[in-house]
């Protein structure tokens, strides 16, 4: 991201988002091909999400964000975007289970 982030904060948000074994694996300079083709789906999206809570804005967008990812991990995700984060999240989302709902202020169902 350009940026300088202290080891701390780094491995926390590495932590927070599913991300240790996969730094484990291929390090921190791991060379993820273009568009992240040496990647699984989940793990890129873990890696948007890492993004996210690294940037600290005060709005996260998250489309689908845990969709390719299995329900422990996107409940530990869920967790640490909606309880610990201090960002206001706006989420879309075809598949969140009753005790990720729960974790919302506001849920809005569209259909068709």
């Amino acid at each position: 991201m350009g940026r300088k982030v202290s080891s701390e904060k780094l491995n926390y948000v590495i932590n927070q988002a599913g991300l240790k074994d996969l730094i484990e694996e291929k390090g921190l300079n791991y060379q993820v091909g273009e568009k992240g083709n040496k990647l699984s789906g989940g793990q890129i999206q873990r890696i948007e999400i890492a993004r996210a809570l690294l940037a600290e804005r005060p709005i996260i967008l998250a489309d689908e964000a845990t969709s390719s990812l299995d329900p422990e991990l996107s409940l530990a995700i869920h967790k640490t975007i909606l309880e610990q984060n201090r960002s206001a999240v706006i989420e879309v989302a075809h598949k969140v289970t009753d005790e990720e709902r729960a974790m919302f202020t506001k849920i809005v169902k569209f259909s068709k």
